[in-house]
């Protein structure tokens, strides 16, 4: 089976890797193939688990019809993309692995910073390690002459630059927020993620569209519609941040009750976020349960809930520790 290792960060990825694909033949692809999120740190972990888990919790959500069953067959290959050492801890994963796979690697595409000598060791061993800087995947997969699908260049760009006026690229861009919507509400952001990049390469090796990422989008056009309503709601009377409205650091605050699991929060916070800096509170109702989801360009709002949030009992006492953490913090 081929194994594609792709860095999650990049969504313009779902380009070079469907154009490597549609250029992959033979004892290679024989059929079948999978992708894997990975960071060089992960690069000689496994991948079954945490896979199997993100099916099951897509599947759970969607229907079970979302991911076709893969059946790993004959001698396994590799093509990665993105994945790039940061520190010494990294290079080390990386000789690793190389030093491992060296014979079943068909192709290392990355535009990043790399060693110069681990990059020179790499292509003095192998010559399917292309890094070049200052061009995009799908441009070297060109410069090295991989056969491109119409559209691939302009839609990578427009992914890369979050232009929605290409109509693949929003296509794909929609996918992904919506996706990582669905996620965001259940908790379950990975698994969705990688379900909003292997479902575009799907579509684009077989030219077909999915029912699902059909779905996705026309929910992403929804949820658009209705958070644009819901950005207008927030309130700044809230008693618990009346400390932080005297020293003249208002906090928004949306209270809303019972939400869809498409709920666009994440759409909601970062609109939100533009006129509440200090800090933006969106308080809602989930498949019963009452919950709070935070945005703060002053404070550590992460650190603070991950630290805060087991201890306390109730959200408005939660929101008492967040008024006296933006009194508190300086301008």
């Amino acid at each position: 089976m081929l194994k594609i290792f792709y860095n999650p960060d990049n969504l313009e990825l779902i380009f070079s890797i469907s154009v490597a694909l549609l250029n992959t033949e033979g004892e290679y692809l024989n059929g079948t193939y999978d992708l894997f999120p990975k960071k060089a740190m992960d690069l000689c972990k496994g991948e079954k688990e945490a896979t199997d888990k993100i099916i099951n919790d897509v599947c759970e959500i969607l229907g079970e019809d979302c991911f076709d069953e893969i059946v790993s067959s004959g001698k396994d290959y590799y093509m990665l993309f993105g994945i790039y050492p940061k520190n010494e801890e990294e290079n080390k994963e990386i000789f690793e692995f190389f030093d491992k796979k060296e014979k079943e690697i068909l192709l290392w595409i990355d535009w990043h910073e790399w060693p110069e000598g681990l990059l020179n060791f790499l292509k003095s061993q192998s010559d399917k390690i292309h890094i070049v800087k200052n061009m995009t995947p799908v441009q070297i997969l060109e410069k090295i002459g991989y056969v491109l699908f119409d559209e691939a260049l302009e839609a990578e760009k427009a992914v890369i630059e979050i232009n929605m006026n290409n109509q693949l690229a929003s296509r794909y861009i929609k996918t992904s927020l919506s996706a990582r919507s669905l996620g965001f509400n259940n908790n379950r952001m990975d698994s969705f993620s990688y379900f909003s990049f292997v479902a575009p390469v799907s579509e684009l090796v077989t030219n077909s569209q999915s029912d699902v990422v059909n779905q996705l989008v026309d929910s992403f056009d929804e949820m658009a519609a209705d958070s644009v309503c819901l950005e207008e709601n927030f309130r700044e009377d809230i008693p618990e941040f009346e400390g932080a409205k005297k020293v003249g650091k208002t906090v928004g605050c949306l209270i809303l009750d019972d939400v869809a699991e498409n709920f666009f929060i994440e759409r909601i916070l970062a609109q939100g976020i533009k006129k509440y800096p200090w800090l933006c509170v969106v308080i809602f109702t989930y498949n019963g349960t009452k919950m709070i989801n935070c945005a703060s360009e002053k404070i550590p709002i992460s650190e603070i809930l991950n630290y805060h949030t087991p201890n306390v009992k109730t959200i408005e006492e939660l929101l008492s520790i967040l008024n006296s953490e933006v009194v508190r913090c300086p301008e």
